[in-house]
Parts: C-alpha cells; sequence; structure tokens
C-alpha cells in the first residue's frame, strides 16, 4: 500500500472543498478511506501495526492539524471519548462555525468539518438528540446517568424533566459543566464524582443511586468488554424500578468511521454484535422485554431493557 497517495489526496481537500464543495471533499476521503479498510481486512494483527506505523509516519502531520483530530489522539484529559470530544462534536455539528471550522491549517480547519460530517459525528448528534428527548418524558420521575459526562442532553431541557437525576462521573470537570450548562431549575440534582467501574461493581440497591425510572449509559460500555459489561448491566438492574428501564449503548462492529478513529485517532471501541448485546442480558431476574435497534449510521446499538 502506497500511503502517499493518501497523503497527497489529504493535500488537495482544500482545493476539492473549494471548487466543488465540501461534499465532494468529503466523497473523496471516504473513498480512499473505504480503500484502505478493504486492505486492512487482508493483514494479520502484526501486520497492521506495521502499516499504522507506515500510515502515521506518511500522514499523521496533515491529519494533526485539525483541533478535533488532535484532540482525540493527544487525550489530554487520559481517556479517548472523553466529554470534551463529545462536546466538541455537539458543539461542532449543532453550533458550526468557529465550533466547525478548528486547526492550525486551511487542511486542519477542513479535516476537522470533514471529520464532524463522517458517521461517528454523525451517530453522536443522533444520540443526544435521542437522550434529549427520553429525559423530557413527563412520566419520569427519577433517572441516573452513569458516565454522564457534561450531561449535554439537560443542556437545552425543556420544563418537563425528571424530578430527580443522579449523575455519575469520574471527571470533576465534566460535572462541573454539567453544573454550569444544565438547565435542571429546582429538580433535586446529584452529582456524583466517583471512579466509575468501581461505583457500579459494589452498587446494591438504594446505596447511593437509589431506585430510578430510567438508567442509562451511554458510551461506557464501548471501553468494556463482555464479561465486565455483563456484570455491569446486573449490577445497575438492582436499581431500576419496576416497570422501569435499563437503557445501554455500543458501538457496532460495522461503523464506518471505524479506520479513521483507530489509524487516525488511536481511539479503540469495544464492538459488539447484536447477538452479543442480546447475551448481555441473559438471566436478569424480573426481565419484561428487551427492544433493540441500531442507529441511522450504522454507528451504535440501543438495548432498552424493560422491567417487570
Amino acid at each position: 500500500m502506497d500511503y502517499t497517495v493518501f497523503r497527497d489526496m489529504l493535500t488537495q481537500l482544500p482545493r476539492i472543498s473549494d471548487e466543488s464543495g465540501e461534499p465532494a471533499a468529503l466523497l473523496e476521503l471516504e473513498s480512499h478511506l473505504r480503500e484502505l479498510s478493504k486492505f486492512r481486512s487482508t493483514l494479520s494483527h502484526s501486520e497492521e501495526i506495521s502499516h499504522i506505523d507506515i500510515f502515521r509516519r506518511v500522514s499523521h502531520y496533515l491529519i494533526l492539524q485539525s483541533e478535533f483530530n488532535y484532540y482525540v489522539f493527544a487525550r489530554p484529559r487520559g481517556y479517548p471519548g472523553d466529554f470534551m470530544t463529545q462536546e466538541l462534536i455537539w458543539k461542532g455539528r449543532t453550533i458550526g462555525g468557529q465550533y466547525r471550522y478548528r486547526g492550525v491549517s486551511r487542511t486542519g480547519e477542513l479535516l476537522t468539518s470533514l471529520t464532524l460530517d463522517m458517521a461517528a459525528p454523525r451517530a453522536n448528534e443522533e444520540r443526544m438528540k435521542r437522550l434529549s428527548q427520553l429525559v423530557q418524558d413527563p412520566n419520569l420521575v427519577s433517572v441516573a446517568s452513569i458516565g454522564c459526562g457534561s450531561a449535554i442532553e439537560f443542556w437545552g431541557a425543556g420544563e418537563i424533566i425528571p424530578e430527580s437525576i443522579f449523575l455519575l462521573d469520574q471527571d470533576d470537570e465534566a460535572l462541573a459543566r454539567a453544573k454550569q450548562y444544565g438547565r435542571f431549575g429546582n429538580r433535586d440534582v446529584k452529582f456524583c464524582k466517583e471512579n466509575i467501574v468501581k461505583f457500579i461493581l459494589r452498587n446494591s440497591r438504594c446505596l447511593h443511586l437509589g431506585m430510578r425510572d430510567l438508567i442509562y449509559s451511554f458510551g461506557l460500555l464501548d471501553y468494556f468488554p463482555m464479561q465486565m459489561a455483563k456484570r455491569i448491566i446486573e449490577s445497575l438492574w438492582v436499581s431500576v424500578n419496576s416497570g422501569g428501564r435499563l437503557l445501554i449503548t455500543n458501538a457496532h462492529p460495522g461503523n464506518p468511521t471505524r479506520l479513521w478513529m483507530e489509524w487516525g485517532g488511536e481511539w479503540y471501541l469495544n464492538y459488539k454484535t447484536e447477538e452479543q448485546m442480546r447475551e448481555l442480558v441473559v438471566g436478569l431476574d424480573g426481565l419484561a422485554s428487551v427492544s433493540y435497534e441500531i442507529d441511522s449510521q450504522n454507528v451504535y446499538q440501543y438495548l432498552t431493557i424493560q422491567k417487570i
């Protein structure tokens, strides 16, 4: 594989955008990424490591001129997909302007914009809008968000939100931003700063988390293999009220943005198939129903578990 071809394409993106528009530039970029993905599927693990090194030596100096791509790769807060990553996606896609074109060069600014138009960022926006609608269900009295980040779903919330809200994250700054930007009114909101995994695995009925009509975790399971993911679900399940729901998401292996995330951004997720998602809830006591769906971008799977 001649990665100089990919590098040369990146240098031409501003020209393509100026002459034919950003959609044309995105088509060009994604066409090359699809070819790389096909080639990647032929590689052994050791071969892939070697090719990633070559790919980055040849083209990374351009990719990292994008502020967004640089942030994802550098992981200044210590882990990928942190609350700032989610905010960069949300603001870039919903506000645009200065939040969309961020980079140290024209190529970098454009690469931020093009990356935000790929499937995974589109799916992140879709996921957050879906969650925002979910927490404004008038029938909900108590909810809990596990790994809440800055709780973007409450930034533009209306008057109809649950009376009791529990937000858990291990990042002080994420919780501070949730307090600053969340529209909670006079609701009873508990902000819990603690190691997420330790908190979940020692959870027992009514201890700190309490009993909730809805518990959701959007993105946490992306970073855990099956055995640990199943333990997390089992621990949260005991705090779901009768008739309540547990909602989880996990990235699907068919994520179209996967190579760009992994080779460009060192952003690896623990992907699970639909079958594996369904396996996660086998054996739960008091299980009334399970519904599964995948988003319009073929990125995130949603599993909704209803309790009797």
